[in-house]
């Protein structure tokens, strides 16, 4: 079922693809819109008493809002929450002992639309085990029962920022971590949008998301102490344009994709994650296997400064109900993307490379590696790198940061993606750099305006490619 669409990205540029049956009754009723503290004192009896279709504004002024929050499918098919001053968001805080801010319950198979925007979700010194949770169905759906959009969110000091669905991580057949459990990848599908959001200072991943589709855009996702973005089973999901600085272990994480775009972002600073024994490496972005043949395309992104690799690829092992375990190859496409100083190994690595391709003995792995900027020649080990990649050029970003210079925390969750941003600028490219036009030239991936320099050839880095102009710069 693909029905119709209805609104546009905050870009105005993508059309949303929703079937307008996911609205329910919301499109026939009237919307009222409930007003937070002036009608309900509390945003938990806003929500109690709203009907499917309404808004509830929350006036930031009067907050912080310290109270859990829930909304169920079995009382709701749609609901908007929003801050109502567009210059700072609506505070909700944690309470001590608090284990879920927000509850987003769909486990009765019903189509659910929530909407969240201007909204401030901050775990304080309490670190609640998570910033928002959706909980699903375990039954299969072609499309998404549940949609969650955010706009201008930030979520911060939680121990899981977001999660939308069931963990579907267990030991492999070898003991060791990092399998997909067969059983679980049975839940119903979600869509989700994130525009200009914010997820920082978690104690674990930032975002845990399983059977999704949607996209992630324009987001700063910083110093969390595990993943930025995990997915697994992610299908038809776009990340472009974020910023995803100072995590650990490994920054974007795709298990079982399938038709993956992860374009135009800045990967820096993933530290290796000392918590266990052996410690992991900080990879930039690691592609596991895929069932079929699911594609991850990754362009025209800057890795930069990552303990590990800049890119790790591998197969991914399912395991079964009967204990036994298959491989499944990747897929993956490497294109326009800068590799700069990564592999820095602080607390070891079994392999130096910036491009780690480690196939396990799985058949029919591919691995597509054209116009990328490394190090140097044996950047990518025994897998071998053709001419037209580059190697060792001088890119000539027009005011890098130091290394030194990427804090360790976010002091104020508010104003850091504003920094991040004039961070970002720095590393568009100089009249000098070798990397301008340097790109794929294929008429398809030409540079779309924004920070790309010289003529419409594709740009190494960030700033190039058909998406360029998407950049958010203050």
């Amino acid at each position: 079922m693909r029905g119709g669409w209805i609104g546009l990205s905050p870009r105005g540029q993508r059309l949303l693809v929703v079937p307008l049956i996911l609205l329910g009754g919301a499109l026939c009723a009237k919307a009222t819109l409930i007003m937070v503290p002036e009608e309900y004192p509390e945003i938990s009896q806003a929500i109690d008493a709203a009907a499917s279709g309404d808004t509830i504004d929350i006036d930031g002024s009067v907050g912080p809002y310290v109270e859990p929050l829930l909304i169920d499918s079995q009382k709701l098919t749609s609901i908007t929450l929003q801050g109502r001053h567009r210059r700072h968001p609506a505070q909700i805080h944690a309470a001590a002992g608090q284990w879920v801010m927000l509850q987003i319950k769909n486990e009765s198979n019903s189509l659910l639309d929530v909407t969240l925007r201007h909204l401030e979700f901050d775990g304080l010194e309490h670190m609640p085990g998570y910033g928002i949770r959706v909980f699903n169905s375990h039954y299969e759906f072609d499309e998404p029962l549940t949609t969650l959009r955010m706009l201008k969110v930030i979520v911060a000091r939680c121990n899981f920022g977001v999660q939308v669905g069931s963990k579907t991580g267990v030991n492999g057949c070898d003991g060791d971590w990092g399998a997909v459990a067969w059983d679980e990848l049975a839940q119903s599908r979600s869509r989700v949008e994130m525009y200009d959001c914010t997820v920082v200072e978690c104690g674990n991943d930032a975002m845990r998301l399983f059977n999704i589709s949607g996209f992630i855009e324009s987001c700063l996702v910083a110093c969390n102490g595990d993943e930025a973005i995990h997915t697994t089973q992610a299908t038809d999901l776009r990340i472009e344009h974020n910023i995803i600085v100072r995590n650990a272990n490994t920054a974007l994480h795709f298990q079982l994709p399938t038709e993956v775009e992860v374009f135009n972002n800045i990967v820096t600073n993933t530290q290796p994650r000392t918590s266990v024994s052996p410690a992991m490496p900080g990879y930039g972005i690691t592609v596991g296997g895929a069932f079929e043949d699911g594609l991850v395309r990754v362009h025209n992104n800057l890795l930069l400064g990552n303990d590990g690799a800049g890119v790790k690829v591998n197969p991914v092992e399912v395991v079964f109900p009967d204990s036994t375990c298959q491989s499944y190859p990747f897929n993956v496409d490497l294109r326009n993307n800068v590799f700069l100083g990564n592999a820095i190994c602080s607390a070891g690595c079994w392999d130096d490379s910036e491009l780690l391709i480690h196939p396990r003995g799985t058949r029919g792995n591919q691995a597509t590696v054209h116009y990328n900027r490394f190090d140097h020649p044996s950047a990518a080990g025994k897998f071998r790198l053709d001419d037209s990649n580059q190697f060792g050029t001088d890119l000539g970003f027009i005011a890098p940061i130091p290394s030194d210079a990427v804090p360790d925390t976010i002091w104020n969750p508010y104003y850091a993606s504003k920094t991040a941003r004039r961070f970002a600028a720095g590393y568009a490219l100089a009249d000098s750099s070798a990397a301008i036009d340097a790109g794929d030239p294929s008429p398809d991936l030409e540079d779309g305006g924004g920070l790309s320099r010289g003529s419409r050839r594709n740009d190494l880095g960030a700033f190039g490619g058909p998406s360029s102009s998407g950049w958010l710069i203050d």
